[in-house]
């Protein structure tokens, strides 16, 4: 049996985005494997991997945990390494760590951020001195991390996301899905994430605008929960000459994720910056024509299988929309490619394999 790996699950919510996503998906495509002694600590009681945890987190934040509970939870689970899931670690910890940081929005963009979350900073620079090695999902980002938090590169592993697996609905739960939502029949397009100024909606709100002239039967539909700084948004959509076929459906769960997903004509993920964008090979894999943007780690997600658009610029976003509803069907072939790729077994055995290669150097 190889030696035990303490999992710092705290991110993973009972509605978990983004980090959560990842950790979820990770630790159980970990324990699927079977090549890895996993001990997860710090679990959120109501979370999706509070049953198998070693521990439940005690503090309401996972700063709080990270910095006061994390380390005597981690030896107390009796792990010999431990995987700091969310860019930050204990300023003082009793074994070697690994930690991920998906990506460096907090320094790179820091007013895209409540000023209360750039608190982390410090804490992320030191765990990234610190740790054995650090794992992120595109080339892009581990450059950043490279270039801004002085990692070398022997220490940084880049490990590339997966598609969450899900089932697909059937089509009496697609179709019941769409009549709740007020969307049986028509035309949609799919934004896709937490509404905050990074996701770039009132550009896609924007652009939408420019499609509906043309497009007279089609609705915007924004799937997510609210974020923060989201006045520009509320305003873009409340004074939009086209507010009345935007739909706002809030945070979605797992089954009405994919639901949309099956049905929108194009996906619309025109983010300024990702570490990854996860939803991109989502919506490949539910086989939606996906349109994002050109810059950071998304053409890497992407690949050859999206349309690329400027997310500054409107009328490319416009364009991109335009050009994915006429060649829809080739990008859908074309994304689910690409989505075959990809697994989160993949995902879990390069992990184990960073596992083993510093439990190796350690012992």
């Amino acid at each position: 049996m190889p030696e035990p790996v303490a999992f710092d699950a705290g991110q993973a919510t009972a509605q978990p985005t983004g980090v959560g996503i990842y950790v979820r998906e990770l630790a159980r495509s970990l324990k699927a494997l079977g090549t890895v002694n996993l001990r997860v600590i710090g679990a959120r009681a109501d979370g999706p991997l509070a049953a198998d945890a070693a521990t439940t987190m005690r503090r309401d934040r996972h700063l709080a945990w990270i910095v006061r509970d994390a380390d005597r939870d981690a030896r107390e689970s009796g792990a010999r390494l431990t995987h700091y899931t969310n860019a930050v670690a204990p300023p003082r910890t009793s074994m070697p760590f690994v930690l991920t940081i998906q990506d460096l929005s907090l320094i790179r963009f820091p007013h895209y951020h409540p000023a209360q979350r750039l608190a982390v900073i410090p804490f992320m620079a030191w765990a990234a001195q610190r740790a054995r090695r650090v794992i992120t999902p595109s080339r892009a980002t581990a450059d950043e991390i490279r270039r801004l938090l002085r990692v070398s590169p022997a220490r940084l592993s880049v490990v590339e996301l997966a598609p969450v697996p899900s089932e697909v609905p059937t089509d009496a739960e697609r179709a019941s899905v769409l009549r709740e939502l007020s969307l049986d029949d028509r035309r949609f397009l799919l934004c896709l994430g937490t509404l905050e100024p990074r996701k770039n909606v009132v550009n896609a709100v924007r652009a939408f605008e420019t499609l509906v002239v043309a497009e007279p039967d089609l609705l915007l539909v924004l799937a997510g929960g609210r974020g923060w700084r989201t006045g520009s948004i509320d305003r873009a959509i409340r004074e939009s000459s086209s507010a009345d076929r935007i739909v706002r459906v809030g945070y979605v769960d797992d089954l009405t994720r994919r639901a949309l997903l099956d049905a929108c004509v194009a996906f619309v993920y025109v983010s300024l910056y990702e570490g990854y964008g996860l939803p991109i090979v989502e919506a490949m894999a539910a086989g939606a024509p996906v349109v994002t943007s050109n810059v950071s780690s998304m053409p890497e997600a992407a690949s050859d299988a999206a349309v690329l658009v400027d997310p500054r610029d409107v009328r490319s976003i416009a364009d991109g929309i335009a050009r994915a509803l006429t060649d829809s069907e080739a990008l859908r072939n074309a994304g689910r490619r690409r989505a075959g790729q990809l697994s989160w077994e993949r995902v879990a055995r390069e992990t184990g394999e960073v596992y083993e290669a510093v439990a190796n150097r350690w012992v």
